[in-house]
C-alpha cells in the first residue's frame, strides 16, 4: 500500500497534468473564436437560469396530414392490449315490447 507521501505527489502530479490540459483547451477555444466564459459564469449563478424550458410546446413537430404509415405505427404499439381499445359486443336484438305488434 502507498504511504500518504507517495499518495500526495501522485494526486499532485495528476492536478498539474489537468491543469495544463485545461489551460492548453481554453486556448484552442479562443482561437477558434469558442467563447466558454459565459457558460462558466452560468454555472456560478444558477439561479438566473429558469428550471424549465418557457415554451416546450415549440419542440413539438405537428405533421401536415396523418400518413397510413404514422397510423400504422401508432397501433402497431397497442397490438394485442385489451385494456386499450373498447371490446366490441354483439349486436343484441331489441327486445319487442309485450303487446306490440310487428
Amino acid at each position: 500500500m502507498r504511504n500518504t507521501t507517495e499518495n500526495l505527489s501522485a494526486l499532485q502530479s495528476r492536478m498539474n497534468d489537468l491543469q495544463l490540459e485545461n489551460q492548453v483547451l481554453k486556448q484552442l477555444l479562443e482561437q477558434n473564436g469558442i467563447s466558454y466564459r459565459r457558460e462558466i459564469q452560468a454555472l456560478h449563478a444558477p439561479e438566473k437560469l429558469e428550471k424549465y424550458e418557457t415554451n416546450q410546446g415549440a419542440r413539438i413537430r405537428h405533421p401536415q396530414m396523418i400518413t397510413d404509415v404514422m397510423a400504422n405505427h401508432f397501433y402497431a404499439r397497442f397490438w394485442g392490449r385489451q385494456d386499450v381499445y373498447s371490446k366490441r359486443s354483439e349486436i343484441l336484438p331489441i327486445p319487442r315490447i309485450l303487446g306490440s305488434k310487428k
